[in-house]
């Protein structure tokens, strides 16, 4: 079993009031979504932005980027975007750089999700 027992309802329900308490204290952070342009990335900056969470978005296509920028600032949320290839190591600390900068962040959590991969 995990940490919600079974999943049986009791155990959806209790996920589900979990997460909603954490996306409570999402009004007036900030977010970092890579992918942003299109799919998973732009529905997740979406759900972020309804909840009032200033975002950075990143993608490699900067065409779609500026499409999901323009519909995530129509929320009334600091956004700013980022045209990113997260494969090159010296383009994510730049990135880290001006998310720091432009959205007044004092520190950065890296989930590991833009650490490059170590050589094997």
């Amino acid at each position: 079993m995990g940490p919600f027992g079974s999943l049986g309802a009791k155990g959806l329900s209790f996920a589900s009031y979990c997460w909603g308490k954490v996306l409570l204290k999402l009004k007036g952070r900030t977010a970092v979504v890579t992918g942003a342009a299109s799919g998973i990335g732009r529905s997740i900056a979406r759900s972020l932005a309804r909840r009032q969470c200033d975002i950075a978005l990143a993608d490699i296509d900067g065409t779609s980027l500026a499409h999901t920028a323009k519909e995530i600032a129509a929320f009334g949320v600091r956004v700013s975007q980022h045209n990113l290839n997260v494969a090159s190591p010296e383009a994510i600390d730049a990135f880290v750089q001006h998310v720091k900068e432009e959205h007044g962040v004092r520190r950065a959590c890296d989930t590991g999700l833009l650490a490059p991969a170590s050589p094997s």
